[in-house]
């Protein structure tokens, strides 16, 4: 949470915000310019301000009108390099991170001082999103062409996992640099919640991804579920079979990957008659 140093007062020895002593960043402003600021722990002043989740050296800082536009940013003649502070109130509702007057990095918050998103990271970009109240919403980390990890979270629980490439073995080499690491191995899927519709997405799920995902409770919660780019193996078709619970299996496939699901989604079907199978949309049928 980030606050306008004007809107925290001393109270006892305590620094305070609405009359509770204050955790966070308050900032001072003069003519649009920061100017000042500190970090605050339990009402307690602790250190100057630095920005919790942008790194990087603090060089211009302003405060901006809540009018931004996505485009090219100047301040005066010039394009902007530095932070920007938009404040709904006293409570930044964003922190931003210019260079050459474009948005690299980006923080922002419901109005009431919670986190609503993050967009940080140059080597390896990454993205927050939380619902209001609180519950992480959804989270993508990449690198390159090297690998891609996205969440997607309902109030219900987990509704689509996207692995491409093999981010669990790249994982040790760059978690330093990723702000809220989910998740660190391939175990810990059995600890979330799923939603009944899953979407299990690119060539990073395997039968390992597969048998956490289904392990214990999250095996009756998970009524429908989709593979979309999912490479075709025998492990996973098994895994598949053991599933009774599902009604409804979609496998959306690549071109070289069609044969080898159309035979598996027949075998599936034939198993499992009374759970519907659709294959690229086309729902499988055994007659004829």
């Amino acid at each position: 949470m980030i606050i306008k140093r004007n809107a925290i007062s001393n109270q006892g020895g305590l620094w305070t915000f609405r009359g509770v002593p204050y955790t966070g960043g308050a900032l001072e402003f003069s003519n649009g310019h920061v100017v000042g600021g500190g970090m605050y722990e339990d009402g307690r002043y602790v250190d100057g301000y630095r920005s919790e989740f942008i790194i990087g050296e603090v060089r211009n800082s302003i405060e901006m009108e809540r009018d931004y536009t996505g485009e090219q940013f100047y301040w005066g003649d010039s394009v902007y390099n530095g932070f920007s502070y938009e404040f709904n109130g006293d409570v930044c509702v964003s922190e931003r991170l210019y260079e050459y007057g474009w948005v690299i990095e980006e923080v922002t918050y419901f109005p009431d001082g919670q986190l609503r998103t993050v967009e940080i990271g140059e080597d390896v970009p990454q993205s927050y999103e939380w619902f209001e109240g609180g519950g992480l919403e959804a989270m993508t980390v990449h690198q390159n062409n090297i690998f891609m990890f996205s969440l997607r979270f309902s109030l219900e629980g987990l509704t689509r996992l996207t692995l491409l490439g093999d981010y669990f073995s790249k994982l040790p080499q760059v978690i330093g640099r990723i702000r809220f690491p989910v998740l660190r191995d391939k175990a810990e899927l059995s600890s979330l919640e799923y939603a009944a519709r899953v979407s299990l997405i690119g060539d990073g799920i395997d039968k390992a991804v597969v048998d956490y995902i289904f392990m214990g409770d999250n095996e009756r919660c998970i009524r429908e579920l989709e593979l979309d780019g999912v490479n075709g193996t025998p492990e996973i078709l098994q895994c598949l079979k053991n599933y009774h619970q599902l009604s409804v299996l979609k496998v959306v496939a690549a071109k070289d990957c069609v044969d080898w699901w159309r035979e598996g989604c027949v075998q599936f079907q034939v198993l499992r008659p009374e759970c519907d199978v659709y294959l690229n949309n086309r729902k499988v049928s055994l007659e004829g």
